[in-house]
């Protein structure tokens, strides 16, 4: 859900955190995603490729956490989080999962319990296109069940486009907006909120937030200075943020009852906990990363 004329470059950096974690040790990856690394440009797959050796491994890793302080750890994190409410929500017999600002998103292809639903994923055309280009060389990535749905928000209506391919508005779904909400305007936010509240019941939502005082100029959160130069100089800047204590009530108002809402920290302490028991180092920075569930009263 992004108004760039080319194809994101946090999508990419998103890509590279799940291609490096990949490489980890299967007894304590959080995931595979043997997909991701195609859709890197050449400085990051060098990257990935160095990433193998165990010393060039712990280089990358300190220059990751000096640059974005937490940012990898919450990006495998939130993704592990999320492939388990998908999961979790197919085995209760949702069979539509619609994937908001796909980007580079790979969980169509690697999840075998997508095979057999329908899924969508919604972006600008510019990234669908170079998406689709990696996805035609290659074979392996099945996508007969993935049905592309490019749409400009500026011009084109959601709803219209997601109901032009197909999706049943009156079959309850499984909505995912991950890393997205923190680059539209309000409004966008919630016109997408009521379009999905208004869907069948039983209707399902995970999505990102960021905490809104992270978009102060003042900040006081770690990294948060450096991180907003370096989205800024991306042409990719932040632009909402939501209080975590007001998301309840947030959520209410549209349509929605929370299930959870988790800030990074407590979920990459459910997940890596047991990976790093002599640091704490996989706790620090991007406090400001949350992740909330809801469901369509």
């Amino acid at each position: 859900m992004r108004l760039s004329q080319k194809a994101s470059k946090t999508a990419e950096y998103m890509a590279l955190f799940r291609a490096l974690e990949t490489i980890e040790s299967p007894r304590i990856r959080l995931f595979n995603d043997p997909y991701s690394k195609n859709f890197l440009s050449a400085p990051l797959r060098i990257a990935e490729l160095l990433f193998r050796t165990p010393l060039v491994r712990q280089f990358i890793h300190g220059v990751m956490d000096n640059r974005w302080p937490g940012a990898f750890y919450s990006g495998v994190a939130r993704t592990r989080l999320i492939d388990d409410v998908l999961r979790s929500s197919v085995q209760d017999g949702i069979n539509q999962v619609v994937i908001l600002g796909a980007g580079f998103d790979t969980r169509a292809y690697r999840l075998p319990e997508l095979r057999t639903c329908a899924v969508f994923e919604v972006d600008h055309p510019s990234t669908l296109e170079v998406k689709k280009g990696v996805i035609s060389r290659l074979p392996t990535m099945n996508t007969e069940h993935v049905r592309f749905v490019a749409i400009d928000f500026v011009e084109q209506s959601l709803e219209e486009i997601l109901l032009k391919a197909g999706f049943d508005k009156s079959n309850s779904a499984m909505f995912i907006w991950e890393g997205v909400t923190n680059y539209l305007t309000a409004d966008a936010v919630d016109q997408t909120l009521r379009f999905i509240a208004n869907c069948a019941s039983d209707t399902r939502l995970v999505f990102t937030y960021v905490d809104k005082a992270v978009l102060n100029e003042g900040s006081q959160f770690v990294g948060s200075k450096a991180l907003a130069k370096t989205l800024n100089q991306i042409g990719e800047p932040w632009s909402f943020g939501l209080n975590p204590s007001g998301v309840n009530q947030f959520l209410q108002d549209r349509g929605f009852e929370l299930v959870e809402d988790l800030g990074s920290v407590d979920y990459r302490s459910r997940y890596m906990r047991n990976r790093y028991t002599n640091s704490d180092v996989y706790l620090r920075g991007y406090e400001f990363y949350r992740i909330a569930q809801a469901n369509v009263k």
